[in-house]
């Protein structure tokens, strides 16, 4: 040992002299603790490197099994060759490469770094699916890194069988690989200062697999060996990144390679006496996958993992900061790697399920439709649906378990978490500069050429991409040095990054030019959010129009007969007796206008009318004008009175007795507290004109239609029953007019939509064959409300009378000219809607079941067409006076307003509404799109688009779905709200339908076109739905069919009612019996 200490003393000295001569630069040759390690200068001569130091050595008896420290080097050791892997087959060449012997660490050292000026350390763990990988320049050159004064330390991990068989089997329990990657810290903690390093300053840093594997450090119970994380998609959230092992592979791989036994460890011995190659060719040939896995506990055997991530806490991660991203379109490399073509199987989500949860059959057709309907509506799997394909399993795949793991890190104190996304797109982009692709975007692993000196990459780096190389690598060494990507700004890094916090996902984008953004993808996170709420019980994981609305509408209800008879005439002898309608202006109809159905009991205007049971005399039939009580839309003036259940026919002159024509009845909307039947809106030209019957009606309104009480006398839905009586006389009295009283078509619009809908859950037999549904539906959160009980005794107070006896109070509102209770109805801003009615002996009830509850035993022999418009909530600009579209408190408000929840799952839905519509945008104008979106969403388009495949389920086989998106002159709401926004508002397709008074100027061609195509404009065949596909028709300039309308926001809203059902009002509301 006297020789070994002389050679140490001559060594010293020699460095002693090298640290004089500048200062203090570290010399290629180092002392550690483990002996003495000579290294290499780099080419350029700044940094030093130290290259394939053994840091531990595999047991050939059992290479499946725990690795031994390095005790330590005789000689000096020659740290010249960072060539070796571990057994794999490598990507480059696709040849078996490797050997057992591989357990080795790479240095480099800048030379800034002494015993006097320790630099911050910065790990690196390549990635390549826990199979392929190794940490040398050929990939991983560290100059554009180390040249921030940081050190970069690479290592070599065992990967395939060698890194992550897991048996039940304690001699090989799992996660070698990530065992190899702790000895490799512990290494660098014990060694690195001798380098210049700093053993307080470690940060681990990975990329895919290599990013999981740094995550999963944080889930090993032992204490942390770094301070600081940078992880590039990937997360130990990640689906791929935790498996259930295969405990029977070493049994199938020892038969594989020719010995047959059922003992584990005869099967052991014998692969671990094998050449590395064969057990590796025997992997890719039985097409095994050996990934992390949650290991079983055996006595006196160390374990990294020993509970899945999705469950596991994070007790140490408070005290570490995080930089954590992916790249903008991950998967492109799945346009090369994917030779099997499951990206583009048809059953593409249905594998995704069955890899990744485990779901019951219906459940998993359930999940399958609402990730096809959200990515790719009801397309078929193509080359065209690739695009969306590529987001589908970039998310999956990496961006969603990244962001997922973000909110987990802060749940147990993390404070300090910077995210990022890289959307550079350059001549260096790693991956599709090597698979030649020519796709927009920054593929997978696409960063790493923009951090490392990638060495067959040998042209110089373009100026743009030299920039981006300068960005990319000073942000992430300001992070290992700072622990701050950006702890101040200049011309290279002109933006302060901001970390992320509770309220806000903040990010860097990161591309030709850097900017700070919020929440990437919002609209898929938050989709994704919703998903795995449904199903996180169910994750494998280990546990202990140049055509038109109304054309094409009519053809749905009319069966055209070629033969025509005498025209009726003005006269009509009805079961009621004669009625004397007017012929219309331009002589092709009559107009038979005002006919009462039914009388209101002055004594109780909340209850029930009665049907009109004739007439003594002619009843003129000239007066459409007659509204129910309420404040009309168009002046907002005080009118209306109780007569006012009328009833108009409008008759082309081809009806007769001989020619019965199919009937229209259309029910108006308004909120069931406004509208009117007659000609001011709803003038009958445009759809008479096709040879139909059309019938509309008044109903009563407000207080007087929907007071719905724990009284037999007002037990509620009066309007709706006053629709029926309606629908009785037509029924009983259509044939008169010329009309076919077995081809009845139900027809409305909003609030009218709904009560269409509602009829079919009335216990009655229904009075109608067919059904059209415009922007509205039973199932819309509006339709049916709780009622407030107590409405009579607050507007009897209201107006002079206080009482607590309901029916006193009841009788004195009777009495009140109705003027006076619209009024108050309105300054207590009361709201009045169909409800679930309690049952009363010997009374008539509409609704007993809430629509979200009750079955639709007879709507299998009805047809159905239902549809919305392209921009429903565009009217909320202006009609949304408050305000409340633009409060903070949107998304909130809706959920208290419709949803039954405790405190914290309203902060939760909140949160994912927010995300998936806003990101982490604030309520302002500049959100006010995808709030239109929201409100529009929830409101129309949703509801309806819910009540499809419940018709289906009770045997419906006959519906077409539409979409309004055409932008005219006529649009009805745009044009009397003198609106530009962009798109079809709620009820814009009314000016196209009906021929609206006050629209005096003649319609533009192109309108004309829209109200009234000709069947040689109509081009297209309108399919209609089926179980598979949700197609519909776009009703615009020109009308095509297309599939699953805004199919990603509605697959959000199916995931959305799914999580939340019970929480609906409404939702299983008993049936209650009255006293």
């Amino acid at each position: 040992m006297e020789g070994k200490s002389l050679l140490f003393s001559i060594l010293f000295v020699n460095v002693l002299i090298k640290y004089a001569e500048s200062a203090s630069r570290i010399n290629p040759l180092v002392e550690t603790k483990l002996g003495l390690i000579r290294g290499i200068r780099a080419t350029d001569g700044e940094y030093s490197m130290y290259m394939g130091i053994p840091y531990a050595y595999i047991n050939e008896s059992n290479p499946f099994g725990p690795a031994s420290p390095n005790q330590g080097f005789d000689t000096v050791f020659d740290a010249y060759d960072d060539s070796v892997m571990c057994p794999q087959i490598e990507e480059f060449n696709n040849t078996i490469a490797g050997s057992i012997d591989c357990l080795h660490i790479n240095v480099y050292v800048p030379n800034t770094a002494n015993s006097q000026n320790r630099l911050p350390v910065l790990v690196w763990i390549f990635g390549g699916g826990f199979s392929i990988g190794f940490p040398g320049r050929y990939v991983y050159g560290p100059k554009y890194l180390v040249r921030h004064d940081i050190i970069l330390v690479t290592l070599n991990y065992r990967l395939g069988p060698y890194g992550f068989m897991c048996l039940d089997n304690p001699e090989v329990p799992g996660n070698q690989g990530l065992k190899d990657q702790r000895l490799a810290l512990k290494w660098v903690k014990d060694n690195i200062e001798a380098f210049g390093g700093d053993a307080n300053k470690v940060t681990l840093y990975g990329e895919s697999a290599g990013a999981a594997a740094v995550d999963l450090h944080l889930y090993n119970p032992e204490e942390n060996l770094f301070e600081q994380m940078i992880m590039q998609s990937g997360s130990a959230l990640s689906p791929w990144a935790v498996l259930e092992p295969d405990t029977s592979a070493a049994l199938a791989l020892a038969g594989n390679l020719g010995f047959e036994t059922i003992n584990e460890n005869e099967a052991l011995s014998y692969l671990s006496k094998l050449e590395p190659g064969q057990l590796i060719a025997a992997t890719r040939d039985l097409n095994l996958v050996f990934r992390p896995c949650v290991e079983n506990i055996y006595s006196g055997v160390e374990n990294f993992i020993i509970e899945h991530p999705v469950n596991a806490a994070l007790p140490s991660v408070y005290n570490i900061s995080i930089l954590t991203g992916y790249n903008n379109r991950e998967s492109l490399i799945e346009l090369v790697y994917n030779k099997e073509g499951s990206l583009l199987s048809d059953n593409v989500f249905r594998n995704f399920l069955i890899e990744f949860f485990d779901l019951e059959t219906e459940e998993i057709n359930e999940m399958e439709r609402v990730l096809r309907n959200f990515y790719i509506g009801d397309e078929r799997v193509t080359k065209d649906t690739i695009s969306t394909l590529i987001d589908f399993n970039s998310d999956y795949t990496f961006n969603k378990p990244t962001d997922r793991s973000i909110p987990k890190y802060m749940e147990y104190g993390c404070e300090n978490i910077y995210h990022y996304i890289f959307s550079y797109d350059g001549e260096r982009n790693f991956m599709k500069d090597r698979l030649q692709l020519n796709e927009e975007g920054a593929a997978h692993a696409d960063e790493i050429s923009y951090q490392f000196d990638v060495s067959y990459m040998t042209d110089e780096p373009t100026p743009q991409d030299q920039t981006v190389i300068d960005r990319v690598t000073t942000l992430w060494s300001n992070f290992v040095k700072y622990g701050n990507p950006t702890p101040a700004t200049s011309e290279l890094l002109p933006v302060t990054w901001t970390p992320v916090s509770q309220d806000v996902l903040y990010y860097l984008d990161i591309d030709s030019e850097i900017s700070v953004k919020q929440r990437p993808f919002h609209a898929r996170n938050a989709f994704w959010d919703l998903f795995y709420q449904l199903n996180e019980e169910a994750q494998k994981v280990t546990m202990e129009g140049k055509h038109i609305l109304f054309y094409v509408l009519v053809l749905f209800v009319l069966n055209i007969n070629a033969e025509s008879s005498r025209r009726i005439d003005p006269f009509v002898e009805t079961k009621l007796g004669i009625i004397r309608g007017v012929r219309a202006a331009d002589g092709e109809y009559s107009m038979f206008m005002g006919i009462p159905y039914a009388y209101v009991n002055e004594s109780n205007p909340f209850g029930p009318a009665t049907p009109n049971q004739g007439f003594n005399n002619v009843f003129k039939a000239y007066d459409d004008s007659a509204m129910c009580p309420q404040f009309e839309e168009i002046n907002n003036t005080l009118a209306g009175s109780l007569d006012c259940l009328h009833i108009n026919v409008y008759v082309p002159n081809t009806a007769s007795i001989l020619n019965r024509r199919p009937v229209l009845v259309w029910i108006f909307g308004g909120g069931f507290n406004m509208g009117s039947a007659g000609r001011q809106i709803y003038a009958p030209k445009y759809l008479v004109r096709h040879d139909v019957v059309m019938v509309t009606l008044n109903y009563r309104l407000g207080p007087y239609g929907f007071m719905c009480l724990n009284n037999p006398d007002v037990p509620g839905n009066q309007g709706l029953k006053d629709q029926q009586l309606a629908l009785k006389w037509v029924k009983d009295n259509i044939e008169a007019f010329g009309g076919d009283a077995n081809k009845i078509t139900l027809f409305g619009e909003s609030a009218g939509a709904a009560a269409v809908d509602l009829h079919l859950y009335n216990a009655e037999e229904n009075l109608f064959e067919q059904m059209i549904m415009q922007s509205g539906s039973a199932l819309s959160p509006w339709a049916v409300l709780e009622p407030d009980t107590s409405a009579p005794l607050v507007l009897a107070k209201y107006l002079g009378l206080e009482t607590s006896n309901e029916n006193e109070a009841l009788s004195y509102l009777s009495k009140l000219e109705p003027g006076q209770l619209i009024t108050a109805t309105r300054d207590l801003n009361l709201v009045f809607r169909p409800c679930v009615e309690k049952y009363f002996n010997n009374v008539n009830f509409f609704i007993n079941e809430h629509p979200v509850n009750a079955a639709l035993p007879s709507v299998y022999n009805i047809s159905i067409l239902t549809g919305y418009n392209s921009r429903e909530s565009v009217m909320e600009l202006l009609m949304n006076k408050e305000g409340s579209l633009l409060s903070d408190n949107v998304f909130r408000n809706f959920l208290n307003e419709f949803f039954d929840m405790e405190t914290e799952q309203i902060n939760k839905m909140e949160k994912v509404l927010r995300n998936f519509y806003i990101g982490d945008e604030r309520v302002s104008k500049g959100t006010i799109s995808p709030l239109i979106d929201f409100n529009s969403d929830y409101t129309f388009n949703k509801p309806t688009d819910r009540s499809i495949p419940k018709y289906m389920k009770y045997g419906c086989e006959n519906i077409y779905h539409y979409i309004f998106s055409y932008e005219g002159e006529r649009n009805f709401v745009k044009r009397r709200m003198q609106t530009i926004e962009e798109g079809a508002s709620h009820a814009d397709e009314i000016g196209y339908q009906f021929d609206v008074s006050y629209m005096n100027d003649e319609p533009t061609p192109e309108d004309q076109t829209v109200i009234d195509p000709t069947s040689e404009l109509l081009p297209v065949t309108w399919t209609p739905v089926s179980q598979d596909v949700l197609y519909y028709l776009d009703i615009d300039s020109e009308i095509s069919v297309k599939q699953r309308p805004f199919h990603a926001r509605n697959a959000f809203w199916e995931l959305f009612y799914k999580l939340n059902k019970k929480a609906q009002n409404g939702y299983q509301n008993a049936k209650t019996k009255g006293n």
